[in-house]
């Protein structure tokens, strides 16, 4: 199994992890991930991480070092950073998972893919189309893997809005999903 299909099992609500079939959860070898951004989103992954067989968090960065030293003190990172330069000099990694603000996706993990480091990155992957394609062409040209972490696709709001897609029965100028509310079953879905 490839270490970023793993975590397609993982659905997220708020500061909660549920994780789907942990019993049939296994990985085979043992994956060191590496963090850049230690903001919400970071915690909210080594949470899921910390579930995962053989997934260990082994650094940590964001520019702003108390935030990298808080949650490096809490999950028990050994290495923490305020230059992501510096946690991709970090050999041990496998995945480094990019949890920054989006203006800084591109940059960041083309040079994370450019160090030969699977990338799993925070959506929305880019601010341009370019910028994706750059960040493309050096997954391939590096041979790693890259994957982006839509883990709304799974939300029910969203596969009865694809469906309604696929169903052809409209013709549709535009359709917006939102949730109200705490609970992902309470949707609203605009059509035009």
């Amino acid at each position: 199994m490839s270490p970023l299909n793993a975590h397609a099992r993982i659905e997220t609500e708020g500061q909660k992890v549920k994780i789907l079939k942990p019993e049939n959860f296994q990985l085979s070898e043992e994956f060191n991930i590496g963090i850049i951004g230690a903001g919400k989103m970071a915690d909210v992954h080594i949470t899921a991480y910390k579930y995962m067989q053989n997934v260990k968090v082994i650094a940590i960065c964001d520019i702003i070092e108390r935030k990298a030293q808080s949650l490096a003190e809490k999950w028990g990172i050994i290495e923490s950073f305020t230059n992501y330069e510096n946690l991709l000099e970090v050999k041990d990694i496998d995945i480094v998972d990019v949890c920054t603000p989006t203006h800084t996706h591109a940059p960041i993990a083309c040079d994370a893919l450019s160090h030969g480091y699977n990338v799993l990155l925070e959506k929305p992957m880019a601010l341009s189309v370019a910028e994706c394609d750059a960040i493309i062409k050096e997954s391939r040209k590096h041979k790693v893997s890259l994957c982006v972490n839509h883990h709304a696709l799974f939300y029910s709001s969203i596969r009865k809005a694809k469906s309604l897609l696929d169903s052809g029965f409209y013709d549709l100028q535009s359709m917006r999903v939102s949730h109200k509310g705490s609970r992902k079953d309470e949707t609203r879905i605009f059509c035009c």
